[in-house]
């Protein structure tokens, strides 16, 4: 990858390396990065901006869910990527602020059920399931909880899945859930 194609979605065209790896999620599925390594003044870092131009040239399942920005790519002695020393992704997203957090005893426990299967922490209830690293064999599991918590049978696992898809947030997963009349008060 060449830094004038992607420059502009870190902020400037200061970016002197890119690399990509491919990072077990603590759920246990593979995720890809995409690890950029740009001067300490890159303040204006947009990962949606380099998703976008990345998804414009690579297939779906080859563009990374995580992106990170780094003062210094670590390199092995002979001047490669040292893998095995770059951060988790995850980690320091975990560290995010809290955008909106569950009100409803449906957002909560729709909550613990994301948190189990992504492996991770900190995300409010507008969080988009699949920036937060969600794939769809995580969606698959996901949907399947939802429709035992939640005692779903009118809607079939399909129904939920696209809905997912087209809205993937646990505010709008909830109120789906609390149309379908399931056998709980939300």
């Amino acid at each position: 990858m060449r830094e004038e194609r992607f420059g502009g979605a870190i902020g400037n065209r200061t970016a002197r390396r890119f690399a990509t790896a491919a990072r077990t999620y603590p759920s246990g599925f593979q995720q890809h990065v995409m690890i950029a390594e740009g001067p300490q003044s890159v303040r204006r870092f947009q990962p949606d901006l380099l998703r976008t131009a990345l998804a414009q040239s690579l297939p779906d399942y080859m563009v990374p869910r995580h992106y990170m920005l780094l003062d210094q790519i670590p390199l092995s002695a002979n001047g490669k990527v040292d893998y095995k020393a770059l951060p988790e992704p995850w980690m320091s997203e975990q560290t995010a602020d809290f955008d909106t957090e569950p009100t409803t005893d449906a957002e909560r426990r729709l909550y613990a059920i994301w948190k189990e299967a992504l492996g991770r922490d900190g995300f409010g209830v507008d969080a988009n399931f699949f920036e937060l690293g969600g794939d769809s064999l995580i969606a698959v599991l996901v949907i399947n909880r939802v429709r035992t918590e939640f005692e779903i049978e009118a809607v079939d696992q399909a129904e939920l899945m696209r809905y997912l898809f087209i809205n993937p947030t646990i505010e709008a997963l909830a109120a789906f859930i609390s149309q379908q009349g399931t056998s709980f008060e939300i």
